[in-house]
């Protein structure tokens, strides 16, 4: 009930957008991904696309990925949003896993940091805007963080509707 609050409570104000949503501006694009996930010692190849692109009107940066971890298929989407009221960016996420992820975001000069419960993420542009570095961590026991896998993007298309 209380996260309903939060969304009620949301809809009365009339959203205005600023210069915390051109932040995220340097991330639109169509990008190739590969890279490698790191299942215990193994390391396995992935392979796939991720699409970063505004939703009409500009509040929502949605994404969709699409990737295969050796023989294994991911498939989801989410949406990334500022709230000025309590000035935080924050990640939603959903996957043909079944799982639904909340992430903290932190922006900065082309760099976004995800942080959760259980996954953290650092995604990194390359200064020629060219190249995506995104690196997943993940933690089960509260302290000790394991690298969940290391994919580059390379940009394919640009400039996706704003």
């Amino acid at each position: 009930m209380e996260a309903l609050e939060f969304i009620r409570e949301r809809n009365t104000l009339s959203p205005l957008k600023g210069p915390q949503h051109r932040q995220l501006k340097a991330f639109v694009g169509h990008w190739r991904i590969e890279g490698e996930s790191c299942i215990g010692a193994s390391r396995v190849p992935v392979m796939g696309e991720e699409v970063y692109e505004w939703l009409e009107g500009g509040f929502f940066l949605v994404n969709r990925f699409d990737r295969h971890v050796g023989a294994t298929h991911f498939t989801g989407m989410g949406w990334i949003s500022y709230d000025a009221i309590t000035r935080t960016y924050l990640s939603y996420s959903i996957s043909n896993s079944g799982f639904l992820r909340i992430y903290e975001v932190e922006i900065s000069d082309h760099q976004m940091i995800l942080s959760g419960e259980t996954e953290r993420a650092t995604i990194k542009l390359s200064p020629d805007r060219e190249t995506l570095y995104i690196y997943w961590d993940e933690c089960h026991d509260g302290t000790n963080w394991h690298s969940l896998c290391n994919l580059r993007g390379y940009l394919q298309k640009a400039n996706l509707v704003e």
